[in-house]
């Protein structure tokens, strides 16, 4: 039920500011633009946490929680002790993704090699452009019915052999098919090249990479 109410005043909080899309991304929310530094939004989880301070004195939308949680186990909770779990949870989601992507950006500053900029380059790009939406129901903010979740990545890298310049290739699967499919050792084919799995990355976790050679060849 919590998850409910957390779409309440998520969704209150959007539309006080204009309002957002369903293809915002998770970064945008944290950091107040998108990847590519060529859009901002007007809602962001500071803002949202601010909107949540004062929504404790909103009696409307108190109503409106009321409304959602009558006639179940949140019918007797308090107000505000939802609305404090709702901005305690969006606070460690959001600063747990932050602090990962803080740490890849200085390792990318540092990084020495251009392979190592592009890999990393790569990781936070695909932290930073998720679905905000799938990503908060992935970490339990949000209710998640018919919205898929328990995501991986397939991370490979082309060998320069083969290309003009090293890069990264993801596909993705549901959790359960991926442990088979892309178990360590095994071979996938990606646009008719053989990769040997390079690692797996969990969407809304950090990522746990297991590397392995980087051998490629031709189907």
């Amino acid at each position: 039920m919590q998850r409910h109410v957390n779409s309440l005043l998520l969704g209150e909080y959007i539309r006080s500011t204009s309002g957002g899309t369903v293809a915002d991304e998770i970064g945008a929310f944290i950091y107040g633009t998108n990847y590519d530094r060529d859009k901002t939004i007007n809602y962001t989880v500071n803002g949202f946490m601010d909107f949540l301070v004062n929504a404790r004195n909103n009696v409307n939308l108190a109503e409106k929680i009321r409304v959602i949680t009558r006639g179940t186990v949140y019918e007797t909770e308090t107000i505000d002790r939802m609305i404090s779990q709702s901005s305690s949870l969006i606070e460690t989601i959001c600063t747990e993704l932050k602090g990962t992507i803080d740490s890849l950006e200085e390792e990318k500053s540092q990084a020495t090699s251009v392979k190592n900029q592009r890999r990393l380059a790569y990781r936070i790009e695909s932290l930073w452009t998720q679905n905000l939406i799938s990503y908060l129901s992935g970490n339990n903010f949000l209710p998640s019915n018919s919205i898929p979740t328990n995501i991986v990545d397939l991370v490979v890298a082309s060998d320069k052999k083969n290309k003009n310049e090293d890069q990264t290739i993801k596909t993705q699967r549901q959790l359960s098919l991926a442990i088979q499919e892309y178990a360590p050792g095994r071979e996938v084919v990606v646009d008719n090249l053989v990769y040997p799995v390079l690692g797996i990355e969990k969407r809304g976790k950090v990522a746990a990479n297991q590397m392995l050679e980087k051998n490629i060849s031709k189907c």
